[in-house]
């Protein structure tokens, strides 16, 4: 998805005027097809997007994830990120990144190899997210893992190894560059999100 957002944002540049305060939207469909995605989410998605939207600074909004073991990534690192289900930025901050993913030539920098039982990934890559990265695409047992895992064929695999390195280097970079990160869970809205997991 990531490239074809890239894409959109071309095509707006070159169909439409679009300001550095724009407010864009994105979206894929995991929000709605492949989680839960009912009336208090949207709602608590809609005030962290007015939340966004009425701040000055450079900003991206969506749901937080954390992680205690940090990621690193060639020149980037943090435990926390965006999940780019369904999130905003202005159009001026996504342009601050250099693109919104990883180029062919860097993605062959970070994948050393991949084939039917693992993943190698470069030195620069800390060794437990490549291990929880692995352990999510080749489980030991039908409960964990990737729901496509025994399925999909290595170049799939490697698709989506593609997005979770993608959706990475989004927030990691933003976080780098001291973007704010407004959580969509927070307040009472963390309260009913507790509450719906249990």
């Amino acid at each position: 998805e990531f490239s074809g957002w890239q894409e959109a944002l071309h095509a707006l540049e070159t169909q439409h005027t679009i300001e550095p305060n724009d407010l864009i939207v994105f979206a894929n469909d995991t929000f709605c097809m492949h989680r839960y995605f009912g009336a208090v989410d949207a709602r608590a998605f809609i005030k962290a997007f007015q939340t966004l939207a009425a701040r000055s600074n450079a900003a991206i909004a969506g749901d937080l994830c954390t992680r205690s073991d940090p990621i690193r990534l060639p020149e980037i690192a943090g435990n926390y990120w965006i999940s780019t289900y369904l999130f905003a930025l202005r159009y001026g901050t996504a342009q601050t990144i250099g693109g919104l993913y990883y180029s062919d030539s860097e993605i062959n920098r970070i994948i050393i190899k991949i084939t039917d039982t693992h993943i190698q990934f470069c030195d620069e890559v800390s060794e437990s997210f490549a291990h929880y990265i692995n352990a999510w695409m080749y489980p030991k047992d039908t409960e964990n893992g990737w729901t496509k895992a025994r399925t999909a064929s290595v170049e799939l695999k490697l698709g989506k190894i593609k997005a979770i390195l993608n959706e990475k280097r989004l927030s990691l970079t933003l976080k780098k560059r001291n973007v704010e990160f407004i959580p969509v869970y927070q307040g009472h809205y963390h309260i009913y999100r507790l509450w719906r997991e249990r």
